[in-house]
């Protein structure tokens, strides 16, 4: 299976880089979210089970895994990192955080379920089971948790 390395390049903040730290912090996090998306939706399929109330059968998770770049003389290229700024951190620090995702199929654009700022209505099961996680998440979680951004191959 091919994998996609990924790293945050802007989190909102005021400068337009993201330190070796930022980054750390930030791909660390969004593993806890997928796993926390994970456990919150096989709550929701027992749910579902449990009130015998008929949900997309194809919905999951992505796989993931988080990587530890260790660079012996240079960081890559692809990190976008300086071996002066990998330098300058504590050595136990001294290595740039990924997220692993599987690769999507090449050329099939991603259909997208929400944005950030929208929670558009849909007519089928998929967009239906989506709409009724989103919203069995913010109860489950005593409402604290919204999850946003949601996409499919």
């Amino acid at each position: 299976q091919e994998w996609v390395a990924k790293r945050f390049h802007d989190i909102g903040n005021v400068s337009d880089t993201v330190s070796v730290q930022e980054n750390q912090f930030e791909v660390e996090a969004e593993g806890q979210r997928l796993h926390q998306l994970h456990d919150i939706l096989n709550a929701f399929i027992e749910h579902a089970k449990k009130n015998k109330v008929k949900i997309a059968a194809d919905i999951r998770v992505t796989e993931f895994k988080i990587a530890l770049e260790i660079p012996e003389n240079h960081p890559s290229p692809a990190s976008g990192v300086t071996a002066g700024e990998i330098n300058a951190l504590s050595e136990d620090l001294q290595y740039i955080s990924w997220l692993l995702e599987p690769m999507r199929p090449r050329g099939i654009e991603p259909t997208k379920w929400s944005g950030t700022m929208q929670h558009p209505e849909h007519n089928s099961k998929v967009g239906d089971t989506l709409t009724s996680f989103v919203h069995f998440a913010y109860e489950w979680t005593h409402q604290t948790v919204v999850f946003a951004d949601l996409q499919s191959e």
